[in-house]
């Protein structure tokens, strides 16, 4: 799967599946050659293989779906969440005569 095939006028037949490589670097493509019937592998960067990494980009590799990261979703909350201190309570606790501002430890 994945795989990228490139036919010649004279029959000749290039296979590569990897294409998790910079595109600078040669990359390994296996030969048919069906005058000889012989399988050849060799590492190679042509205009045939060039030929082979458009098609990839365009045609096999499969497009990302960027989801975004660090997005508060409601149906997903579960456990303890952080509760926001009502303003009253907040001013009782730091009030001196209603028990604030002496710290208890």
């Amino acid at each position: 799967m994945g795989t990228v095939v490139l036919k010649m006028d004279n029959g000749i037949e290039l296979f590569c599946k990897n294409f998790n490589i910079p595109r600078s670097e040669k990359m390994l493509v296996t030969v048919y050659n069906p005058i000889k019937n012989k399988w050849i592998r060799c590492k190679m960067k042509n205009e045939y293989t060039e030929i082979m990494w458009d098609y990839y980009k365009k045609k096999v590799k499969p497009k990302r779906k960027h989801k975004k990261r660090f997005t508060r979703r409601k149906e997903k909350k579960h456990g303890t969440q952080p509760v926001k201190i009502p303003e009253s309570v907040r001013w009782a606790m730091q009030h001196p005569y209603q028990g604030g501002g002496v710290s208890p430890r």
